[in-house]
């Protein structure tokens, strides 16, 4: 695990060292165990490390055998055992045990077709010197991160924005649009990021650039399409089961110490059963809870630890701690954070005082379909029912509120929406059009957009129900530009490895072609994976309401937070006045604080 950064002079023009220095100083943290480089003239290029596999020997940039071309990797290749066989084979020598190496032999052999025949998470960049081509790649389901910078002269890249700005080399312009996407779909649409120049490699994408020819191309898609003959329930059982022991087995090598973050949910708790399955012992688990035992499942992963009989951590988040972590917390994620992001943040800070690796049970939700959203989305042909101005008048009145869950109700709300990408925007959003029209400034009103990602994402797709395009937009957009995003940012400002084993790509892939009623029926989602739990869990865990990573904010906001909430957000000239309106601001908090 790593971080990459380079700078290319298409001009010619001598790189300075300082402009790298200052790129390198703040993306230390992602490698806190060392840093090489390629220098010549006009490109720089390098590496800093965190070690996991050859401690010793895998230290980057990695060349070929005659030295014309050479690899820095962030990430894993899990199956990089094989394919070192193979190449061996061929002819190819090797001169360390890193599964990084096997990158710059494999170019050699299939250049981009390479990407085919990876298992893991990456970002990368091969150079060839000869040729002065550059090759960038990002993991098909978007795990590591990649961004660059390209204005015909010079081009830049890294594993984090943070690199690209601090060089100097790259005007700092916030993309309004990005502001806007960012207050409905709680992120960035790609290539865009929140600073205007500065983009983002997509996941399941490479780039060439030659001279001053660059392009970015899809190596990797769901093919979401109905098959001729659909698995049976119980085959799907089957390989389903054996993927996810084969993923958890791949992602469980490592020459350094590791251990899981336990939440006591379905996922995570399925991951803790299957590790103890096949290593038996020595389980190293870290958990999260909450004074407000509301939001805590602590209960549940003391029960999972006791299970496996592991060595179990726990931390206790107050609001103190999201006071005195949330600029820090910032400042890694380089994105307006999420309320579980600052305590991820001090459960990786705990967890790294007895491993460098974890694994998570990040990516179950939406391989599965776990969300409420699309148990939910099958009465979404009874939308017209919920229409009727009565129906609408009783799920909106006080009285409903006593007699109907708030999540049904919300539901009820949403799929009254009639158009499907419209409703799909909708389950995402913080703020309705309407409420934006409230907050944000006038000038600002003219970047309305996003409904209409969705729809143009799966254009020319094939789907069986809206719950598999549901499905498949969450993967392409949620999950890499939101989820994971988070996962690389957190857990690296610790020096931290986190691992994913459901996003292993087969897994996706599986639990994409299934039929909807193998993941979601009767308004119960997840369905084959709580079936294949039933073998190694118990059932209060499995079939127990699903909470979420939820943290206690809105209680919080109205007593221990209140006075930082309103200083921070209602000061004269903070960088929110520079989008939202004062009065919308103020009228905003008031409304929380009142109830």
């Amino acid at each position: 695990m790593c971080g990459l950064f380079g700078i290319i002079n298409l001009d010619g023009k001598k790189v300075d060292l300082g402009d790298c220095k200052q790129m390198i100083s703040v993306i230390g943290h992602r490698g806190p165990d060392g840093y090489g480089y390629y220098h010549n003239n006009n490109v720089y290029m390098g590496q800093v490390r965190l070690s996991i596999i050859d401690l010793e020997g895998g230290k980057q940039p990695i060349y070929n055998e005659d030295r014309s071309c050479f690899v820095i990797c962030n990430g894993e290749i899990y199956n990089y055992k094989g394919i070192r066989e193979e190449l061996i084979r061929k002819g190819h020598r090797f001169r360390t045990s890193s599964d990084s190496e096997i990158l710059i032999h494999l170019y050699e052999e299939k250049k981009e077709m390479m990407l085919d025949d990876l298992n893991g998470m990456y970002s990368f960049a091969i150079y060839d010197i000869n040729s002065e081509e550059l090759f960038l790649a990002r993991d098909r389901i978007g795990i590591k991160p990649l961004y660059y910078y390209y204005d015909g002269k010079r081009f830049l890249f890294s594993s984090e924005m943070k690199a690209i700005i601090k060089s100097g080399l790259v005007p700092l312009e916030v993309d309004e649009r990005a502001v806007y996407q960012y207050l409905t779909l709680h992120h960035s649409v790609p290539p865009g990021t929140l600073i205007k120049k500065i983009k983002s490699v997509k996941a399941g994408h490479y780039m060439r650039l030659r001279h001053s020819n660059i392009d970015q191309v899809q190596y990797w898609d769901i093919q979401p399409n109905v098959e001729d003959k659909p698995l049976s329930f119980n085959n799907a059982l089957e390989e389903v089961e054996k993927l996810l022991l084969d993923s958890v087995e791949k992602r469980l090598m490592s020459d350094v110490p590791l251990g899981l973050f336990l939440s006591g949910g379905l996922d995570s708790s399925l991951i803790a059963a299957l590790m103890y399955k096949i290593v038996g012992r020595d389980i190293k688990t870290f958990s999260i809870g909450f004074k407000e035992k509301t939001y805590s499942e602590l209960p549940y992963s003391r029960q999972i630890s006791n299970m496996i009989q592991s060595d179990h951590s726990e931390i206790i988040v107050t609001p103190k701690d999201i006071i005195d972590s949330i600029e820090d917390v910032i400042w890694y994620r380089e994105t307006p954070p999420e309320s579980s992001d600052i305590p991820i943040h001090l459960l990786c800070k705990a967890a790294t005082k007895k491993v460098t690796v974890v694994l998570t049970g990040e990516g179950g939700d939406e391989a599965f379909c776990g969300y409420s959203k699309y148990a939910y989305e099958g009465l979404a042909k009874f939308g017209s029912l919920l229409t009727n101005p009565l129906a609408k008048t009783f799920y909106e009145s006080k009285i409903s509120e006593n007699i109907i869950p708030q999540r049904l109700r919300t539901a009820m709300k949403l799929l009254a929406v009639r158009k499907k990408h419209r409703r799909y925007y909708r389950w995402f959003s913080y703020f309705k059009n309407e409420e934006l029209e409230k907050i944000l400034k006038n000038d600002m009103m003219n970047l309305l957009e996003g409904q209409d990602i969705f729809k143009e994402m799966s254009k020319g797709k094939r789907f069986r129900s809206t719950v598999d395009e549901m499905q498949y937009l969450d993967i392409k957009t949620w999950l890499p530009d939101n989820l994971l995003l988070r996962g690389d940012r957190i857990s690296m400002a610790s020096g931290l490895e986190a691992r994913v084993p459901f996003l292993d790509h087969r897994i996706v892939e599986l639990g994409c072609r299934l039929p909807t009623d193998f993941k979601v029926k009767r308004l119960m989602g997840k369905r084959i994976l709580k079936k294949i739990a039933e073998k190694y869990l118990p059932h209060n865990v499995i079939y127990r309401k699903k909470i979420g990573f939820e943290v206690p904010l809105s209680e919080w906001f109205r007593n221990d937070m209140k006075d930082f909430l309103i200083s921070n957000l209602t000061k004269k000239n903070s960088f929110c006045s520079n989008f939202l309106k004062e009065e919308g601001i103020k009228g905003l908090i008031q409304e929380h604080i009142t109830g």
